[in-house]
C-alpha cells in the first residue's frame, strides 16, 4: 500500500502560513486600536481643564466673562499643541 504525503505537507504548509497571516491581522489591529487611543489621550489636560471651568461656571464662582476669556485660553493652547495653528 502506498502512501501520499505530498498533498498532506502543502495543505499544512498551507495551513501555517494562513494561522500566521491571522496573528499578523490581529497584532496590526491591536497596534491600530492603541494608536488611536494615545492620541486621544493626548488632549485629556485640557478636556478635563474645561471641565473644571465648567463646573466653576456652573457653581457661580465664575461669571460668564472669565468663563469666556479662560476657555478661549484653554482653546488656543489646544490648537497650538495640535500644531493646527498658523
Amino acid at each position: 500500500m502506498e502512501h501520499n504525503t505530498g498533498d498532506m505537507a502543502g495543505m499544512m504548509t498551507g495551513m501555517w502560513i494562513f494561522g500566521l497571516l491571522w496573528v499578523a491581522v490581529a497584532i496590526a489591529a491591536i497596534v491600530v486600536v492603541y494608536l488611536t487611543m494615545s492620541r486621544r489621550t493626548d488632549h485629556l489636560p485640557t478636556d478635563t481643564a474645561l471641565n473644571a471651568l465648567r463646573e466653576r461656571y456652573a457653581r457661580g464662582e465664575i461669571d460668564a466673562v472669565e468663563y469666556q476669556a479662560r476657555s478661549s485660553v484653554l482653546r488656543n493652547t489646544t490648537t497650538r499643541a495640535a500644531g493646527t495653528e498658523q
